[in-house]
Order: structure tokens, then C-alpha cells, then sequence
């Protein structure tokens, strides 16, 4: 009974390590597509990029929440066979706080300075 836990927890941990990624590649991918970035609302500080070429996103939408936070949404491809598994990645940066835990914030600090 205790190998078949082990073999359990092993599997659910190798599932969520291979799961979970960080979400630094996909602010790259911002980075590296920032002449690709516009407005698409100014009243609600809503950025987009049109057209994603990562994985099986199709678009990037970017909103300024506050003066140091923001929320990324990298849409997915509804009609894709991995829409069931996948859906859309999200993520929300606030940089005061990551500085203050020590986090890298640089890539965040660039992002800002592309959609003020």
C-alpha cells in the first residue's frame, strides 16, 4: 500500500513539475515582439499583440492594472485539439512586491516601459 502511494505522489509531482513552467519565456516572447504591440484600449490600459507564433496561442492581450502591476493573457487557439488541456495561460506581475521578495524584475520593468 505505501509503494502505491509513492508511485501516486510521484506521478503527481512529476505531472505539476512538467506542468508548471515559468512564465518567463513567454515574457520574452513580449519583449521580443514589442514593435508588435499597440493601444487597443485606452480607457481600460488594454495592450494587444495580434498575432502569437508561440505554441498554440493566437494573441496576446496586456493590461496595465496599476503603476506597477500588470496581467498578461496569452489567448488560446479555441479550435485546437489542445484547447481541452491547455486554454489560455495568465499570469499577473506585480513588480513592487517581487522586488521586495527578491525576484528578478527586469523583463517587468521592460514590459512597462513598452506599454506606458
Amino acid at each position: 500500500m505505501k509503494r502505491i502511494r509513492n508511485i501516486i505522489l510521484y506521478f503527481v509531482l512529476s505531472i505539476t513539475i512538467f506542468t508548471s513552467c515559468s512564465n518567463d519565456k513567454y515574457k520574452d516572447y513580449i519583449i521580443e515582439h514589442s514593435e508588435e504591440i499597440y493601444e487597443s484600449d485606452k480607457a481600460n490600459k488594454l495592450y494587444k499583440i495580434d498575432t502569437c507564433e508561440y505554441n498554440y496561442y493566437t494573441d496576446v492581450t496586456i493590461k496595465l492594472l496599476d503603476d506597477s502591476t500588470y496581467m498578461v493573457v496569452f489567448w488560446g487557439d479555441r479550435n485546437s485539439y489542445l484547447w481541452d488541456w491547455k486554454l489560455d495561460k495568465v499570469f499577473t506581475v506585480d513588480i513592487s512586491y517581487n522586488n521586495y521578495k527578491g525576484i528578478d524584475v527586469d523583463k517587468d520593468r521592460k514590459i512597462m516601459k513598452l506599454i506606458r
